[in-house]
Formats: structure tokens, C-alpha cells, sequence
């Protein structure tokens, strides 16, 4: 009766141990999967944060490039107000006055 006891216990802690193997196996899998799953998440991480480099660059660039555009349209906008006031100050004198300045404006150019 003892040796049968033993035997059990022995059947019992071989089936036992088989199962720790077992889990042991699946765990090293996760174990490793995981490890995996996390060297593609850091790579990914990384060209992420490269593209959002290249991003914030490119940003900054084109913030530059509006900045000088909205400059020179202001620009031309004076330039335009003040050709417009220029023009309604010819187009307001009197006709014999814009002959006159039209002949000294040719004798100028000769």
C-alpha cells in the first residue's frame, strides 16, 4: 500500500510537472511573441516620430514661405492704392491740364 501511494504521488507529480513544461512552453511563446510585438511597435515608434520631424520641418518652411507671400501681397496692395489714388487724381483734372502734361511728359522722353 505505501509503494502504491508513492507510485500515485509519482504519477501525480510527473503529470503535474509535464504541466508546468506545457505552460512553461506557452509562456516562453507569449513571452516571445511579445518581445517581437514590441520590437515593431518601437520601429514604428521611431518612424513616426522621424515623419513627424520631417513634418514639423516642411511646417516651418512653408510657414516662412506664406509669411514672405502675405508680405508681398500687402505689398501690392499699397502699391495698388496708391497707383488708384494716382489715377484718380489724373483722371480728375481738367483736359487741357492732362494735354499739357502729356506733351511735357513726350518732351521728357526725348
Amino acid at each position: 500500500m505505501l509503494l502504491a501511494k508513492a507510485q500515485q504521488k509519482n504519477e501525480d507529480l510527473s503529470a503535474e510537472a509535464q504541466q508546468l513544461r506545457t505552460d512553461l512552453a506557452s509562456q516562453t511563446q507569449q513571452s516571445t511573441r511579445a518581445r517581437e510585438d514590441l520590437a515593431r511597435g518601437s520601429q514604428e515608434a521611431d518612424k513616426l516620430r522621424t515623419e513627424r520631424e520631417t513634418l514639423v520641418q516642411q511646417l516651418a518652411m512653408l510657414t516662412g514661405k506664406l509669411d514672405a507671400k502675405t508680405a508681398q501681397i500687402e505689398s501690392l496692395e499699397h502699391r495698388a492704392i496708391g497707383a488708384e489714388s494716382q489715377l484718380g487724381v489724373a483722371l480728375k483734372r481738367p483736359a487741357a491740364t492732362k494735354k499739357k502734361a502729356g506733351k511735357a511728359d513726350q518732351t521728357d522722353l526725348v
